[in-house]
């Protein structure tokens, strides 16, 4: 075969073999493509109405007597209710627990979660703590958006506590669940 032959049939062996690589090519390309899906997702949300909460009254322990000037504590109910310890109550204040009215979305479940808070006054600090509702294992929203619950609490009186007014805060939370 001459050189001039030769030649001819190496390049056209060459064009082939190249033009084997691009449709080789092109069709791995073209099969990405069968390879995608589309697919549609779906998406939802409820919106809570925004909670209001407004306190109907506040927790009054009326007037209290330590013995002894001693530590105590007295414990208000969520029905109003004193227990004392070491600690003796009068009549001549108004005893109550905390009520509250809150406005929310209808049939929603809530939790309600309380901080510690301090009253202050002519002496030490007095903490108060350990508070309970009325308002059920699974506080809900009737069926017009109303929850309306009392709240008790726990009054520690210091070793030695001065005589005199205190008042002070105390932190509810109430959230949707």
């Amino acid at each position: 075969m001459s050189n001039y032959l030769k030649q001819t049939v190496t390049i056209s062996m060459q064009r082939k073999a190249i033009r084997f690589c691009i449709y080789i090519c092109l069709t791995l390309l073209q099969l990405d493509g069968v390879a995608a899906e589309t697919f549609t997702g779906n998406a939802s949300v409820v919106i809570q109405q925004q909670l209001q909460v407004s306190e109907a009254e506040p927790i009054a322990f009326g007037r209290i007597f330590t013995q002894n000037n001693a530590a105590g504590s007295v414990i208000l109910t969520p029905e109003g209710n004193l227990l004392t310890d070491n600690v003796d109550s009068a009549s001549d204040l108004p005893i109550q627990s905390g009520g509250f009215n809150l406005n929310g979305s209808p049939n929603a479940l809530v939790s309600i979660s309380f901080e510690d808070g301090l009253l202050t006054g002519t002496g030490a600090p007095l903490r108060l703590s350990s508070f309970t509702h009325n308002a059920g294992n699974t506080p809900r929203f009737d069926d017009d958006g109303n929850l309306n619950f009392r709240v008790g609490a726990t009054l520690e009186i210091n070793d030695g506590q001065i005589g005199g007014a205190y008042d002070g805060s105390y932190t509810i939370t109430i959230d949707y669940q």
